[in-house]
């Protein structure tokens, strides 16, 4: 954000995507409407500050807190963290993990956690 204006919507629009960040069926509608904004207005605001669409904001932000807990809450498997971040599938999480971050979620877990080894409910479809 480059301007005052610009960052009070940001970090508003990081609050919403936050306040639902375990809800699957949480999206730009809700957002819009959360935003007090009209889905076309929140899509031009959201992508002229960042970037990106709000859907793909959305995303980012999840993806981005997933990196915390792979880093931090060793105890969970990369399954709950999929869900406990309103991913449909851990399947599709690990696909868009891997897109953002180009490392699966097991592989980026061990790199930060080396002494840790998986069990059977973290291994990955590489598929």
């Amino acid at each position: 954000a480059t301007n005052k204006m610009d960052q009070e919507l940001l970090n508003k629009a990081t609050q919403v995507v936050m306040k639902y960040l375990d809800d699957s069926e949480f999206d730009v509608s809700i957002f819009a409407s959360e935003m007090a904004l009209g889905r076309s207005k929140l899509y031009l605001k959201i992508k002229g500050i960042t970037g990106m669409t709000p859907n793909d904001f959305i995303q980012n932000i999840r993806l981005k807190n997933a990196a915390n807990m792979l880093k931090n809450e060793t105890e969970l498997n990369i399954s709950d963290i999929a869900y406990r971040l309103g991913f449909s599938t851990p399947r599709y999480f690990s696909k868009c993990f891997k897109e953002l971050f180009g490392l699966s979620p097991l592989n980026y877990r061990k790199i930060y956690n080396p002494q840790i080894e998986p069990d059977d409910t973290e291994k990955e479809d590489d598929e």
